[in-house]
């Protein structure tokens, strides 16, 4: 048998260890309290500069989709060569059906650039499996509530007129897109026309892009320039 004052002093070392005090509590539930507010105006904090962020990050991203879309397409310009090129004649009412057309049109007060080029890079829709060289062209329209956006048509021959276009956007709440083309005398030019004399017959060898989009401090600026692979010189200088 196990001596009485053994048990008795096992029981009390129980006892002392029942549970806290309410001073320990109370210490506990501040800390706690502390540690909570502490992460709560973190968590605002994150999520503010998130909310702040957003506007801006989506139009970084726009623009940058933007612009390697207009990039990939310019790259894929698809031109009529000499000999099988040949400059029309008085009265030949043809035309190229590769031209390259660019210029300005009026969107509600302002003029606006626009651009309509042949390109091997149509972008088939609904599962098609259809391929060929395509009547591509980017244009500024305005929209319902008075932004500006950047949309883009693709159409493979034959190529419908341009009242029959079907547009897809590419950017919106654009506030500039400027285009310029250097022909091969090394001059740059705000439009073109490859079935005018003005401009030699020939197609551009490079392109300027300068896109914009969003308001206020939300705004990104984009700006590339594209070199393109195939360009048909001045007729003049063959």
């Amino acid at each position: 048998m196990k001596p009485y004052g053994f048990r008795r002093s096992l029981s009390d070392a129980v006892a002392g260890k029942a549970g806290f005090t309410l001073m320990e509590i109370l210490v506990a539930m501040v800390i706690l309290s502390i540690i909570m507010g502490a992460s709560y105006a973190s968590f605002r904090a994150i999520a503010g500069t998130d909310q702040a962020l957003g506007p801006m990050l989506k139009n970084l991203e726009q623009g940058r989709m933007a612009m390697e879309r207009l990039s990939k397409d310019f790259r894929a310009v698809w031109v009529s060569l000499p000999p099988s090129y040949r400059i029309p004649e008085l009265f030949d009412d043809t035309g190229d059906p590769f031209y390259f057309e660019a210029g300005e049109e009026r969107v509600g007060s302002i003029m606006m650039p626009y651009v309509r080029l042949a390109a091997d890079s149509h972008l088939p829709f609904y599962g098609s499996s259809l391929r060929g060289i395509a009547r591509i062209a980017y244009s500024i329209r305005e929209r319902s509530d008075g932004s500006l956006a950047l949309f883009r048509s693709d159409h493979l021959h034959p190529y419908p007129d341009e009242d029959a276009e079907l547009r897809f956007l590419v950017c919106e709440d654009v506030t500039v897109f400027e285009l310029e083309f250097l022909d091969s005398d090394g001059r740059w030019h705000r439009g073109w026309d490859s079935q005018s004399r003005d401009y030699g017959y020939g197609t551009p060898r490079s392109v300027r892009i300068r896109l914009e989009s969003g308001s206020g401090a939300d705004k990104r600026r984009m700006e590339t320039e594209v070199l393109i692979p195939v360009w048909r010189k001045a007729q003049e200088d063959l």
